[in-house]
């Protein structure tokens, strides 16, 4: 069984290019790179792989099951830099930040809302909501130390606040 220990981003790139383009010489065009740079660079993905992952055809070049697997991990995996980014972004900014909110499971409802017109007026916040379990006990109930992470959420240029 092949490995994909040593894929490197370049050629996670150069795959998603390929098939996004149709074509080698597309995907050179969009990465500003030569035909052979992407060819050398898929055929090096291609022989991590062990399976073929792109099929050309009248169309263009799609991706083959095996392509399709690892475009899907493309995509998570530029997700989480982006994430990554945005949360370097805030915490190297003077005025940005983290916040931390543990709400009980009906404000999940309402406080996205409320953090996110708090988060608003200050550019390159990112805030993750946690939902708190209760626990009814004889005392009432009350929220348990432990958590689960309901959502994260990045409000920098997605949120709009409700009036």
């Amino acid at each position: 069984m092949k490995t994909m220990r040593n894929v490197t981003l370049k050629q996670l790139r150069v795959l998603a290019a390929v098939v996004r383009t149709g074509s080698v010489t597309g995907a050179a065009q969009q990465l500003n790179v030569s035909p052979p740079a992407v060819t050398l660079q898929m055929q090096l993905l291609q022989d991590h792989a062990g399976l073929p992952l792109v099929e050309r055809n009248a169309a263009g070049t799609t991706a083959t099951d095996a392509g399709a697997e690892i475009l899907r991990a493309v995509d998570q995996i530029e997700t989480i830099l982006a994430d990554c980014s945005a949360a370097l972004a805030a915490i190297s900014g003077t005025k940005t930040g983290m916040v931390s909110v543990g709400v009980i499971s009906t404000a999940k409802y309402f406080a996205p809302r409320v953090l996110g017109a708090f988060l608003s007026r200050r550019a390159g916040g990112i805030c993750r909501i946690f939902r708190a379990r209760q626990n009814r006990g004889s005392s009432g109930s009350y929220l348990k130390k432990r958590t689960k992470k309901l959502f994260s959420v990045c409000f920098r240029t997605v949120f709009t606040p409700v009036a």
